[in-house]
Parts: structure tokens; C-alpha cells; sequence
């Protein structure tokens, strides 16, 4: 995927990569800033991913800027349990003087 936009000297492009092992599924993927699709040197924070399979293709685990969430498949290969971590992502841009809020909490880093 790349896709580009902004304003006035903003930058104006961001581009994805993907990994996909033997079986073609996805195991990492990322967004970089930038129009050069080789340039892996600026990628945007909490657009980070990670996937991980077991052996008939069942997602075992995935990992995002909020952490790690497991996936537990029954004998049907149906999904019987995800836990997920207790943080949500919430992206945007501020000022470095701005006071960001969430829910009415104070935003951290």
C-alpha cells in the first residue's frame, strides 16, 4: 500500500510493507514514512505488527504497539479464546505544549 497527503511542507507520503512466510500469511507489517518503498528507516510509531501461526494456519499470536494478544483455536479450528492487552491505541498529533486528553484522563507516552 502507499498513499500519499498533507499540507504545505508536511511530509506527504506513507508506504506499508508486508512479510509473509512459506504458507503466504502475513507475519510483520509496517508503514513507513516516505515515498521510496525500500526506505525502512522512518516508520510510524504504533503502526508496528506481528502475527504468528500454528501449524494449519490458526493465528496463535499477534503484537501491536499495545502488546501482545493470544488466540486459542478449538479442534474445529475455530477460535474459542483471544485475551488482548489492557491498553487501546489511539493515534493522532499534537503541539508539544498541548494538553492531550483521552476519556477525560491526561494522555502519556
Amino acid at each position: 500500500m502507499k498513499s500519499a497527503y498533507g499540507k504545505g511542507g508536511s511530509i506527504t507520503s506513507k508506504h506499508s510493507t508486508n512479510v509473509h512466510h512459506a504458507r503466504s500469511e502475513v507475519t510483520n507489517a509496517a508503514r513507513y514514512f516516505g515515498d521510496n518503498l525500500q526506505d525502512t528507516s522512518r516508520p510510524v510509531a504504533g503502526q508496528e505488527f506481528g502475527y504468528g501461526f500454528d501449524n494449519i494456519g490458526n493465528r496463535t499470536q499477534s503484537e501491536d504497539a499495545r502488546g501482545v494478544s493470544d488466540y486459542t483455536a478449538n479442534q474445529l479450528n475455530q477460535y474459542s479464546e483471544r485475551t488482548v492487552p489492557p491498553k487501546i491505541s489511539v493515534l493522532g498529533s499534537a503541539t508539544t505544549q498541548a494538553v492531550v486528553r483521552v476519556n477525560d484522563e491526561l494522555a502519556t507516552v
